[in-house]
């Protein structure tokens, strides 16, 4: 079968990306409510109802994609709606991508990388895999004046999160620093701020997942992961490397990664997944800020309660898997940067 390139894969036949679909259905809300619509803007609140839905959906089938009103007005923004057509639906089984499981060119070692300069304790900002660029420059736009520096998590299988950050603690400088952590690098973060003296400043959780529960289903965890994937960015499992990397910066995932890192970072996120399942740490006796989204169930915030009791957790409503919100989310930003001042 002759792949199709990467500016046809978002709007081909068959399957789209999830992007897709949230252009297309905010395309539809903004002709019908007779201005542009965001993302994350909500049905009611731009004044539609259980009768306007009607013609939304209508309009949406008519564009192929297969909505019911019910859903439509269950997941009532663009986003969620977009992810719930997507990621939350699809043929049954899992879809497998190949181009990801071939091995990986680079390894996915452990770097400490300079963020911003400036003065005081340093800040050391423990990176998810999907988001590093995002993250970075989230990080810069923060009002405080720290250096900061970013840690990518080197290539698994992990035998737990503790063992993870002795790894990685012989990669930082000594100490005092402060940790801020992005999803799964949020535990990392946490284990990490245990072996330093945090004195009377928190530690920042940003969109950590659920720990401690291990989340099952079947296949492997880099399975349910490329499962994931295929279904976010509407892969049929043919493409090439080249192919899914586009697609996946299209919609800003993996953006600045070196096309034939991809696999590896894949095998990283399987083992940390794996570690998060088995992640049941003694409670961290420091403060900390916590940011999460709030409609995921269960939500972090309930697994992280036992272990950190003394956290101020700020609550966002999106709705979403994407992290990218949360990132760059105002809240974030003016929250973070008091903390950290």
């Amino acid at each position: 079968m002759t792949s199709a390139a990467p500016s046809d894969l978002a709007t081909r036949p068959g399957r789209r990306s999830c992007h897709a679909v949230e252009a297309t259905i905010r395309e539809v809300w903004s002709e019908h409510f007779g201005r542009a619509v965001g993302p994350d803007e909500d049905f009611y609140d731009l004044g539609g109802d259980s009768i306007s839905v009607v013609d939304v959906v209508v309009a949406l089938r008519a564009l192929g994609l297969e909505v019911r009103a019910s859903a439509a007005l269950r997941f009532p923004t663009p986003a969620r709606l977009a992810e719930s057509l997507t990621v939350g639906a699809g043929p049954a089984g899992l879809i497998d991508v190949p181009a990801l499981r071939r091995p990986g060119d680079l390894a996915a070692a452990t770097q400490l990388h300079p963020i911003r300069s400036g003065t005081g304790v340093p800040l050391i900002v423990v990176h998810s895999v999907s988001h590093v660029e995002a993250q970075r420059d989230a990080v810069r736009r923060w009002a405080t004046a720290r250096p900061a520096y970013g840690l990518t998590l080197p290539g698994g299988p992990h035998t737990s999160i503790s063992a993870l950050a002795d790894h990685l603690r012989s990669f930082l400088p000594g100490g005092p620093l402060r940790f801020v952590g992005f999803g799964p690098g949020a535990a990392v973060a946490t284990e990490l701020a245990r072996r330093y003296p945090q004195d009377t400043e928190p530690v920042v959780l940003i969109d950590p997942p659920a720990i401690g529960r291990p989340t099952g289903g079947p296949g492997s965890a880099l399975d349910r992961i490329l499962d994931r994937q295929a279904r976010r960015f509407g892969l049929d499992g043919d493409e090439t490397l080249p192919e899914v990397h586009a697609e996946m910066e299209r919609a800003g995932w993996f953006r600045g990664t070196p096309t034939n890192g991809l696999p590896q970072l894949h095998r990283t996120a399987a083992g940390l997944a794996e570690a998060l399942d088995e992640y049941h740490p003694e409670p961290f006796r420091g403060p900390a800020v916590l940011f999460h989204d709030a409609s995921r169930d269960p939500t972090p915030a309930e697994t992280w309660a036992p272990v950190l009791p003394d956290a101020v957790v700020h609550r966002r409503d999106y709705g979403i898997c994407s992290p990218r919100r949360l990132i760059d989310d105002p809240l974030v930003a003016t929250t973070a940067s008091g903390a950290l001042s």
